[in-house]
């Protein structure tokens, strides 16, 4: 449920410019020891939008102010992903700098 927008705010849009990257949520039964494989010991995974730009971005349209993310998009398959995040939470990324098959910036985290 959206808060209610300060008088400042409404019809104003805050720009978010930065970083947006694809998190990797790997989900495992312990944290893997130091200099092992254990990557045959992941019990499950996700993707997810991360990156200060794009997270901030989510939580301002979360709490009900209009915003956009500016920065680069990749339009392959993770790129689309990211775009599909972006717009199901009704940000607005008409300014973004698409590049063709560039892989988008990945954390993972264990």
């Amino acid at each position: 449920m959206a808060l209610p927008v300060s008088v400042e705010l409404q019809g104003k849009r805050i720009l978010c410019v930065g970083l947006m990257c694809l998190d990797i949520i790997v989900v495992c039964k312990s944290y893997p020891e130091e200099d092992t494989d254990q990557s045959s010991r992941c019990l499950a995974h996700r993707w997810q939008q991360g990156g200060n730009a794009a997270n901030n971005c989510t939580v301002l349209k979360q709490l009900g102010i209009s915003c956009e993310y500016l920065g680069t998009m990749s339009t392959d398959y993770g790129g689309l992903f990211l775009k599909k995040c972006f717009i199901d939470n009704h940000i607005e990324i008409k300014n973004c700098v698409y590049y063709e098959e560039r892989v988008p910036d990945v954390m993972r985290v264990d």
